[in-house]
């Protein structure tokens, strides 16, 4: 499968914000009140993987100590999403964790999540997820599909298919990933609580 570098230049109409797989690189404002959001994806990634989100979002950051270095996690969404996004991720350190613990250091510039009304996808960097479960305030009903794309960082964003027959490669590995941190993670219960 193909993969490219991405430069994106993505103009928003004024209140509105782009966000992007790669590295936020500044932002123009245009004579007119709308603005130019500028990205890099510097590392190469299959062109499915490109993603790019707008709205009126509000965005949470905070850092996670990783193996190797501290890695940012950002959290977007609209403004109404944000008093319970946060909490509805609550349990994403420990699968970071217990992914690098597993399959290695965390590749990428971030951690991102960004709410869309539309599906899930494992974007890196900027992953696509469900306003309705990234809004719900239960970290116990995110965590399974907040885990499932977070795998993907490791395997479909990194390890990709051939073809669409190679499908397993991406999704099995992901699907038995979450499966697996969700069982460490109950294991370790008792000592989180």
């Amino acid at each position: 499968m193909e993969r490219s570098t991405y430069d994106f230049d993505i103009i928003t109409q004024a209140g509105h914000f782009a966000y992007c797989v790669g590295n936020y690189i500044g932002l123009d404002t245009m004579n007119n009140g709308k603005k130019v959001f500028h990205f890099r994806m510097e590392q190469q990634i299959p062109t499915y993987q490109a993603g790019v989100a707008v709205a009126d979002y509000r965005e949470i950051n905070w850092n996670f100590e990783g193996e190797e270095r501290n890695i940012p996690i950002q959290l977007v969404g609209k403004p109404q999403d944000t008093l319970k996004m946060k909490t509805s991720f609550a349990y994403l350190p420990f699968a970071i964790e217990t992914f690098e613990k597993w399959y290695g250091p965390y590749q990428w510039n971030r951690v991102g999540y960004v709410l869309t009304s539309n599906g899930a996808m494992e974007h890196p960097t900027n992953i696509a997820f469900p306003d309705f479960l990234g809004n719900n305030g239960d970290p116990e009903v995110t965590m399974d599909i907040m885990a499932h794309e977070l795998a993907h960082h490791w395997w479909g964003d990194l390890t990709t298919l051939t073809t669409a027959y190679d499908m397993w490669i991406k999704e099995g590995t992901s699907e038995y990933a979450s499966h697996q941190f969700i069982e460490d993670f109950w294991r370790g219960t008792d000592s989180r609580r």
